[in-house]
């Protein structure tokens, strides 16, 4: 371990609530107009999008104010988990409102604000947070009082400038590898949506999802107890991505809870899986018998007599349904597609043997675009973790940023 590792790992960890003001409110003459950044604006501690305008008098009451230097975290779910935040520079006029979703913090003399904005996207910070949220619903959310008791690892300011000019140059290379390997999916997946739609457009949807399907089944709105070696999974919306099964995206159960949350009859191969939120709108084919439905996932119960159900993920990905989802959903921090509103989807639903048909042609052409999907979504992944496992080694000095002793 070298000299500068050594600074860093036996730094003292001091509780944040030290270190910074909580959502810190305006203290000097504001602009008629302010900037305002809803949560949509905010990326992942990326540039945040400050363009719009609204009174300043309609922000002053019910809104966060941050200003050049402040720092802020996502409290919300699923925001908090997706690492949602930012590092406020250059905002107009030097402040702006923002949601009130979101956790302000201002760093006193002695914290450098780029090492704070690194240490709360790292795992440390994360896992903790996450286990600790506390809500309804899709609206679970970080208690403050979690970021105030923090302890955070405190070297000198210059060990911090280092940790942050290491990890700015480090990140931006493989923030720029992942980049390019998003555009490369995002015509693959043009490609694929072309692929899918071009069966369904010509067809008239005078069916309803309702009619293909024995029962659409909501999940319990309970997190499933974690049992690493109990042998089911519990899926989740991270397991469903552009029709597909995600493996190890679920939560590992016991079978005792995979039988809890089933009740007398659970997922069976044929059936369908759909994220009802955080994204909606994604299905794949349920993989096997032993999964049970984590939080936000709904299963569709396929009537075997009336419809195949792959033929069915395929026509959930179709524009019109897409574009209807879209218009018809509801929720002003979530996107939450309802049970009632799932059920009513206008579908095209033609005898089986024609939906089979269907169904050999699409999955036949997609073939080759699945697998190019699955090896770059592979590389993002690794890519992602790399930097997530880059960002904790280095505000823990586990590796060397080359701090000077």
């Amino acid at each position: 371990m070298t000299t500068a590792q050594v600074a860093l790992a036996t730094a003292p960890t001091v509780p944040l609530r030290f270190l910074v003001a909580f959502n810190p409110r305006p203290s000097r003459v504001l602009a008629d107009e302010s900037s305002y950044v809803p949560m949509e604006a905010i990326a992942e501690f990326g540039p945040v999008d400050s363009s719009r305008l609204r009174p300043t008098g309609d922000l002053l009451q019910g809104y966060s104010f941050i200003q050049d230097g402040d720092v802020a975290y996502a409290k919300v779910t699923p925001c908090f988990e997706n690492g949602k935040g930012m590092y406020a520079q250059d905002l107009p006029g030097g402040y702006a409102f923002a949601t009130t979703e979101i956790t302000v913090l201002r760093p006193r003399p002695g914290l450098e604000p780029r090492y704070l904005a690194w240490v709360l996207q790292s795992d440390g910070f994360r896992s903790p947070g996450e286990s600790l949220m506390s809500g309804a619903g899709g609206l679970k959310r970080v208690p403050e009082g979690y970021a105030a008791s923090f302890r955070i690892p405190y070297p000198s300011i210059s060990a911090q400038r280092a940790v942050a000019d290491f990890l700015d140059r480090e990140t931006a290379q493989i923030d720029a590898f992942i980049a390019k390997n998003e555009e490369l999916m995002a015509l693959l997946t043009e490609r694929r949506t072309a692929v899918i739609n071009a069966p369904f457009a010509a067809h008239a949807r005078s069916a309803r999802l309702a009619h293909a399907c024995e029962a659409l089944v909501d999940c319990p709105h309970t997190t499933p107890e974690v049992d690493e070696g109990g042998g089911y999974e519990a899926v989740r919306t991270a397991s469903v991505r552009g029709g597909l099964f995600v493996p190890g995206q679920g939560i590992a159960v016991s079978e005792a809870t995979w039988r809890a949350r089933n009740g007398r009859r659970g997922p069976r191969e044929g059936d369908v899986l759909f994220t009802r939120e955080a994204p909606a709108g994604e299905a794949c084919m349920v993989p096997s018998a032993r999964v049970c439905l984590g939080q936000r996932m709904v299963l569709l119960r396929i009537d075997a007599d009336r419809a195949d159900g792959q033929f069915l993920v395929h026509q959930l990905y179709s524009r019109e349904v897409q574009r209807y989802f879209e218009q018809a959903a509801n929720g002003s921090t979530v996107t939450n597609i309802r049970l009632p509103l799932l059920r009513a989807t206008p579908i095209w639903l033609p005898d089986l043997n024609e939906q089979i048909n269907v169904r050999e042609e699409i999955t036949a052409k997609l073939l080759s675009i699945d697998e190019a999907i699955r090896t770059g979504t592979r590389a993002i992944d690794l890519a992602r973790e790399r930097r997530a496992a880059l960002i904790s080694a280095a505000v823990t000095g586990k590796i060397d940023v080359g701090v000077s002793a």
